[in-house]
């Protein structure tokens, strides 16, 4: 198998620069749902979610709505119950994006290497393009969709630095 550093796969490449508008970039959801088909059983249109996806590595942060007030706050000592259970139950997950297979949608798996909410599922979605600035994932069994708008149309550049052992050195 293929070492970490080298998922980056020709598919990849081709999905990345087949359409209007490339996965490099910032994305903002829009939308989740579940089941992944209508009529949705729940949905969600208010928690901010940030999604950065490099050529490789990818970064996503949740942030509920209706959080507490922080006014003031300056650290974590200075957190009452409630804040500190809110910032606890926070989503976030940085890692190597793997894009594989032939036909549409293409299946997508985010490995994840730092995670705050670990999990023993994989994070695996079927991605298609809705329009030119819109993409789909969907879970392959329609446990749930969601729509994720492109909110930035320049890719930065990325640099991820490892030390002799492989281990996470920092990013540039």
């Amino acid at each position: 198998m293929a070492s970490t550093a080298s998922i980056r796969t020709a598919h990849n490449e081709r999905f990345l620069t087949q359409h209007p508008a490339r996965i490099s970039w910032g994305w903002q959801r829009t939308l989740y749902a579940e089941p992944a088909a209508q009529p949705y059983q729940q949905a969600d249109t208010t928690t901010q979610v940030v999604w950065l996806q490099g050529e490789q590595w990818h970064a996503d942060l949740r942030l509920p709505a209706n959080g507490p007030n922080f006014s003031g706050i300056t650290g974590l000592e200075a957190c009452n119950r409630a804040q500190l259970e809110w910032l606890a139950s926070l989503t976030a997950f940085a890692g190597v994006t793997q894009i594989e297979g032939e036909q549409r949608p293409s299946l997508c798996t985010w490995h994840r290497f730092q995670d705050l909410c670990p999990s023993l599922e994989k994070d695996v979605g079927l991605l298609q393009w809705v329009n030119g600035t819109t993409l789909e994932e969907r879970h392959p069994h329609g446990h749930y969709v969601e729509h994720w708008q492109q909110i930035s149309t320049e890719a930065a550049e990325e640099e991820i630095r490892c030390d002799k052992q492989g281990a996470f050195a920092g990013c540039k």
